[in-house]
């Protein structure tokens, strides 16, 4: 069984410029969004010490029966709903998502689908660990691979406007984000 988690991130609020990044009412729109699909699955806490983080958890999916097979559950495996696991991801003090790319240029196939402008943004942070509901303890800080200490990818996000509306076309998380996201409430996130 695979440890499912809730991720802990720093607060997300753009600036009129995301890391010395001198921005356009376009490009200010597109993090707008990607802040919208953040907001979808994560909510804003704090720790004891007052630094603010975005949390999310990852819950127990429902499972369908399959008429062609049982379904083999374990007796202390988890239900439906529970959250077995939990993600920590540390964050700069200024920790933004940021544009990487746009405005992209259109093809005449994206501007015959409606496309009108399309941006690329990401978000890094400097470590991660996870908590085992089982063990009740938290791992060890984790920080990458060697390539990217300190600046370890979490997000990609593609961001474009359609027909006059703006939506997050595709978002990926890389750092172990698998499973149903659910918006926690701050006081279930574990301590330590």
């Amino acid at each position: 069984m695979s440890l499912l988690t809730v991720l802990l991130l720093g607060v997300v609020v753009f600036p009129s410029a995301s890391f010395g990044q001198t921005l356009t009412d376009d490009a200010r729109q597109a993090l707008t969004e990607v802040q919208r699909t953040l907001d979808a699955t994560w909510r804003l806490c704090a720790n004891a010490a007052g630094q603010k983080f975005l949390v999310t958890k990852v819950v127990m999916p429902e499972v369908k029966p399959n008429p062609f097979a049982p379904v083999l559950t374990p007796p202390d495996a988890p239900k439906q709903g529970d959250t077995p696991g939990y993600y920590q991801l540390g964050l700069y003090a200024n920790n933004l998502p940021k544009i990487t790319h746009g405005p992209m240029a259109l093809t005449d196939a994206d501007r015959r689908n409606g496309i009108e402008v399309g941006y690329s943004a990401a978000l890094s942070i400097p470590a991660w660990r996870t908590f085992d509901v089982r063990s009740g303890r938290w791992s060890a800080w984790q920080t990458g691979q060697a390539r990217e200490k300190g600046r370890v990818k979490f997000a990609d996000f593609t961001v474009s406007r359609r027909n006059g509306r703006w939506a997050v076309e595709d978002h990926r998380y890389y750092v172990h984000t698998s499973g149903q996201l659910a918006v926690p409430s701050c006081q279930e996130i574990p301590a330590g």
